[in-house]
């Protein structure tokens, strides 16, 4: 059975058309991740650093918090990176929930940045950001293309 499953991975078309664009996020998707926490850790070292950590009590809590959820969003990254790059049958699920974490994690840092830093919630970039998370969780459920790739 191994060898009639990977021959119909060698048969499979090479990874092309729309799908792309998510080997290009997969692939550097993290930078951007990085920067966002990066970013969050530079606003709680500003509060200390003013003294004005007394405002924002919750602080170094969330940096922590944060830090935390981010190992385990970048181990879903890698997870889901290799077994795109493989063609492997898990790879269009973990698409999924890699996309579903995405707009939690997305939740959970606008409203956790709100209430224990006091930053301004951007929504409209939120919305746009799960329309395009909607967008991959449906091609990669429906699309044809995506079950030749895969071997499904």
């Amino acid at each position: 059975m191994d060898n009639q499953k990977s021959a119909s991975v060698e048969n499979s078309p090479p990874i092309g058309g729309w799908l792309w664009l998510p080997s290009i996020g997969l692939t550097c998707g993290w930078l951007g991740f990085l920067s966002t926490v990066g970013g969050i850790r530079i606003d709680v070292y500003e509060i200390a650093a003013s003294s004005r950590l007394a405002d924002f009590p919750n602080a170094r809590l969330f940096e922590k918090i944060i830090l935390a959820v981010a190992g385990l969003y970048l181990l879903l990254n890698l997870t889901t990176a290799i077994s795109f790059f493989r063609k492997r049958a898990s790879a269009p699920k973990l698409v999924v929930v890699f996309c579903v974490c995405s707009v939690l994690f997305d939740i959970f840092l606008s409203v956790g940045a709100s209430s224990a830093l006091g930053a301004n919630v951007n929504w409209d970039w939120f919305s746009l950001v799960t329309l395009a998370n909607i967008i991959w969780i449906v091609y990669f459920l429906v699309a044809k293309r995506v079950k030749e790739t895969f071997v499904l």
